[in-house]
């Protein structure tokens, strides 16, 4: 089943300072895919980015590509899987001791394989800020997937490391929120596989959210958008019933709302 990925195409060209690397189209690459540590690839229950990167990784090697992906303990691919840390992290996502140390470990392996004459054409990476604030370190091109939302933290992130990689937009409405010194070279929708997603027009009475229980996940605006159109609300997540219960001490449930804690999804698709 084909998906959507990235057209490494020769309209894509990445420019990183004094470093140039310009595709055609039906070459193959040797690609390094930079997953982030928190959770193993496929993901077992919720993991949105690593389902995006499994369904790339997929994408490439079907089109050709040699594909190197440094992931999460216990990932499986069709890919070389290298992992970096002993164990995954679901519960520390986004904290720094852990992301900086896969990153690292990536990068080394990463000159390793320049040193040793089987350079990568090109870093893909999705794993986080670090990767992107220390690419310039790297002697191999690397593009940034923007996987957030551009915020006035990010924002000036992004632009005081701008020279550092070229960045792939996941919508036209996200490039446009780029700070002008970020290259992006691209705008790539996250891919599925549609089949896996049949139209069904009878459907239940309900709204169904599906996510990490945090305010920028939204648990609350779902609820109130059921509240609006008289519905009911099922949650979803990877996270315990006591997780949901403190998350809404800081996103608030309207009281009028009826929610119902469907438990720990199973699968990412």
């Amino acid at each position: 089943m084909e998906i959507g990925a990235v057209n490494w195409s020769s309209s894509v060209h990445i420019n990183v300072e004094e470093r140039s690397y310009a595709c055609r189209e039906g070459d193959p690459l040797a690609i390094a895919m930079l997953a982030p540590p928190w959770i193993s690839i496929p993901p077992p229950a919720y993991g949105g980015i690593e389902q995006v990167v499994d369904l790339l990784t997929t994408e490439f090697i079907r089109r050709g590509h040699a594909v190197t992906l440094f992931a999460a303990a216990e990932s499986r691919s069709t890919a070389d899987v290298t992992t970096l840390l002993d164990r995954q992290h679901p519960d520390e996502i986004q904290m720094a001791l852990y992301e900086a140390d896969h990153t690292a470990r990536a990068f080394d392996d990463i000159d390793g394989a320049a040193a040793a004459g089987h350079p990568y054409d090109i870093v893909h990476d999705h794993s986080g800020f670090t990767a992107f604030a220390f690419a310039g370190r790297l002697a191999t091109p690397l593009v940034h997937t923007l996987h957030g939302p551009f915020t006035r933290e990010t924002s000036a992130f992004y632009a005081r490391n701008a020279g550092k990689a070229s960045v792939l937009a996941l919508s036209e409405y996200q490039r446009s929120q780029a700070p002008p010194q970020l290259d992006v070279v691209a705008v790539v929708h996250n891919p599925i596989i549609v089949d896996d997603f049949p139209f069904r027009a009878d459907k239940d009475d309900y709204l169904l959210f599906i996510g990490r229980m945090n305010d920028e996940k939204g648990p609350g605006a779902s609820s109130s958008r059921a509240r609006w159109s008289r519905t009911s609300t099922a949650l979803a997540s990877n996270t315990s019933v006591r997780s949901v219960k403190r998350s809404a001490s800081s996103t608030p449930v309207p009281r009028r709302c009826s929610c119902r804690f469907a438990g720990r999804s199973r699968s990412a698709s």
